[in-house]
């Protein structure tokens, strides 16, 4: 009899161990969809001591302003409660963050897209990414009932997206620069134009400011070259956020030729060097490039300004 006690004993206690450990255990995280399937975001998001937060232009102007405390509030309440401290938010902490820093590769980019209409929120995602182009993407299907205020709607719907908290910071799992593949510098496709000539729409272009645009719009400066009767590469030269992600000459896309005249389909590399697919470029305006980048919050235009060959 003691010994069927001590047995019964040793289940229960058996029990309540599998179930302890079950409740301290962390939950997985579960992404969407993610660029590297065998990566747990886990083990991702130890690298990072800070995060720089994109957001759409509206959104971004928004926060800069004292009308958007309440967002810029909430954005870094979120960050914390993910294990962050550093949180790079607004214009002015970005251009400080660039002043002192060659790379992006210490922080996490954390972008966060939604659509509202004073009644509703949708298309809420977080993409989350480093400086290779590696990403987790978190989403909500469907609609949410904005309660009391659109951003404590939001700070909720984050919550059910994602809330692993990075435990503690792990430099060795901090990433090292991956440098792309690279063609001719600057200078040596400017020589290559002057002996061979400019075929079509081959040139160097410069990104235009538009007016009421943030201070973080960069002079990017790209070239253009024809490769075949309907492809064309394109290379960067100048104007990154951080200096050090990108090499003078390294390949930035390509452009195909479509069914419609001076229409090209896209393929674009990010400045956190993610492949971007549903992009367009129009040449019909003669010695400009128009960009045109399809997001989850609408269509980014960038204007492209021909600087060489000079006419």
């Amino acid at each position: 009899m003691f010994r069927a006690a001590v047995d019964r004993l040793l289940q229960l206690l058996f029990i309540f161990l599998v179930l302890a450990n079950t409740a301290v255990l962390p939950q997985k995280v579960k992404p969407a969809s993610s660029s590297n399937p065998k990566l747990l975001y886990e083990d991702f998001i130890t690298g990072f001591k800070s995060v720089w937060l994109e957001l759409d232009d509206e959104s971004q102007k928004l926060i800069d302003q004292p009308k958007g405390d309440e967002l810029l509030k909430t954005l870094r309440k979120y960050a914390g409660e993910l294990g962050f401290d550093v949180v790079v938010a607004t214009t002015s902490e970005k251009l400080d963050n660039i002043k002192k820093a060659t790379t992006s590769c210490n922080n996490a980019d954390f972008r966060f897209t939604w659509k509202g209409d004073g009644f509703d929120v949708s298309d809420i995602s977080i993409h989350i990414s480093d400086c290779n182009g590696v990403w987790f993407r978190f989403e909500k299907q469907g609609v949410a009932k904005i309660d009391y205020s659109l951003e404590r709607t939001l700070l909720t719907e984050w919550r059910n997206l994602l809330k692993h908290k990075r435990a503690r910071f792990n430099p060795e799992r901090t990433p090292q620069l991956i440098r792309g593949t690279t063609g001719p510098t600057e200078s040596e496709f400017k020589s290559r134009l002057d002996s061979k000539g400019a075929k079509d729409i081959e040139g160097i272009y410069e990104l235009m400011k538009e007016p009421g645009e943030s201070g973080l719009v960069q002079k990017l400066r790209i070239g253009i070259e024809k490769l075949n009767d309907v492809s064309y590469r394109i290379y960067y030269f100048a104007g990154a956020l951080f200096k050090g992600d990108w090499s003078d000459g390294e390949y930035k896309g390509e452009m195909t030729k479509t069914g419609k005249k001076d229409f090209y389909k896209v393929i674009w590399k990010s400045e956190n060097k993610t492949l971007a697919d549903e992009v367009f470029c129009s040449s019909a305006e003669q010695g400009i490039l128009i960009f045109q980048f399809i997001e989850n919050t609408g269509t980014r235009e960038g204007r492209f300004l021909k600087l060489y060959p000079v006419f």
